[in-house]
């Protein structure tokens, strides 16, 4: 027998590894072969034109779409609970039962997968703005216009 750990792990695995297996695949076929072709007419072999010309590449496209499979996973996890697998959610219901105070433990459930989920997509947006190639400061790390700095919103005029 399997233990609820295991079992757990195994299921969750063998979804996603189907599902990011398919965004890799995407992000392949969205790569236009003359990349190969020019990597061929520079007389690179296959291994350094994979990994020089079409693995960058590759992750660029498949960053997006590994990111919303890793959040999809991250909150898939409270269904680990339904085979016994104590996890944050199994443990609040645990405390919610034992001292009949559900708001608080699920609320605190609920902001752990949040505060996860919020660092997760921070972390996949600074990435995807790195692989981007775009050497500016990320957007969401930009310095924005303060009061009195002279610069002008959209709707106001001088």
């Amino acid at each position: 027998t399997l233990s609820p750990f295991i079992a757990g792990t195994l299921a969750l695995a063998l979804c996603f590894g189907a599902y990011a297996t398919e965004v890799f695949r995407g992000a392949l076929l969205s790569i236009p072969p003359g990349q190969k072709e020019a990597g061929q007419a520079l007389g690179l072999s296959n291994a350094w034109i994979f990994w020089r010309i079409t693995l960058p590449q590759l992750w660029r496209v498949a960053l997006p779409g590994l990111g919303n499979l890793y959040l999809i996973l991250l909150k898939d996890t409270a269904l680990v609970s339904l085979i016994s697998l104590e996890e944050v959610m199994r443990k609040a219901q645990v405390a919610a039962n034992a001292t009949k105070e559900p708001f608080t433990f699920y609320f605190m459930a609920a902001l752990i997968y949040l505060t996860m989920t919020f660092i997760v997509t921070r972390a996949f947006k600074l990435a995807e703005h790195l692989l981007s190639g775009d050497r500016r400061q990320p957007p969401s790390l930009a310095a924005r216009p303060g009061p009195g700095s002279g610069a002008v919103s959209p709707g106001e005029a001088k």
